[in-house]
C-alpha cells in the first residue's frame, strides 16, 4: 500500500522482484567494501534507492555543509505487516560515528521531504508510519579459518536513531531480519 506512489516520486528506484534480495554496490572504485547483499525480502513490498554518486540532493541548497552528505542507500520494506525505512552506509574500514550520523540525518531530511510529497499530493502517510533503522556495514578484517558469527553491535539496545546505528562487520550475505 503506497509503495507504487513512493516509486513514482523517487528517481530510479529498484525492487528486489523474485530474487528477494538487494545487492548494494559502492560506487567508489577504491572502496574495500564493494558490495553488500541483503536478502529475505518480501518480493512485492521492497524498494531500494541510492544517494551514492549523486551530486547533490537539491539544486536549491548550497553545496557546502553537512546537509548534503547522505548515506549510501535507503531501503523501504514491509516485513511482517510493518513498514521499515532502513538507512545504510557502507565503509571500507574506519567508522567516524559523527560523520555517519550527519549522513543519516541528511538522508532523514530528504525522506521527510518525500513524506511531505506523499502526504500532500497522494494523501498517504506511508513514510510517517515506517519504523526507522540505521545500519553501517564495514569491511571485516581477515578472519582465522574457524567458524564465525556475524558481528553486529549498537551503542544501545535499538538502532532507530542516526547517532546509534547497528555496526556490522560484513563477511557474507545478511538476512533483513538480522538488521531490523
Amino acid at each position: 500500500m503506497g509503495f507504487d506512489m513512493f516509486m513514482q516520486i523517487i528517481k530510479n528506484p529498484e525492487t528486489c522482484g523474485s530474487r528477494r534480495k538487494f545487492e548494494l554496490m559502492e560506487t567508489d572504485k577504491s572502496s574495500k567494501l564493494a558490495k553488500v547483499v541483503v536478502k529475505g525480502f518480501q518480493a512485492d513490498d521492497s524498494v531500494k534507492f541510492s544517494f551514492d554518486g549523486k551530486k547533490g540532493l537539491s539544486p536549491y541548497l548550497s553545496q557546502s555543509g553537512n546537509h548534503l552528505k547522505a548515506c549510501d542507500y535507503v531501503l523501504l520494506a514491509r516485513i511482517d505487516d510493518q513498514n521499515y525505512l532502513i538507512f545504510i552506509e557502507m565503509k571500507s574500514e574506519s567508522i567516524n560515528k559523527n560523520r555517519v550520523s550527519k549522513q543519516f540525518m541528511s538522508s532523514i531530511c530528504f525522506m521527510d521531504y518525500c513524506s511531505s510529497i506523499l502526504n500532500r499530493f497522494h494523501d498517504s502517510d506511508l513514510l510517517e508510519k515506517c519504523q526507522k533503522r540505521f545500519v553501517v556495514f564495514y569491511k571485516s578484517p581477515p578472519i582465522p579459518k574457524t567458524t564465525t558469527l556475524l558481528r553486529m553491535t549498537t551503542m544501545g539496545h535499538a538502532h532507530d536513531l542516526p547517532d546509534n546505528p547497528m555496526v556490522v562487520a560484513y563477511t557474507k550475505p545478511v538476512r533483513i531480519r538480522q538488521i531490523l
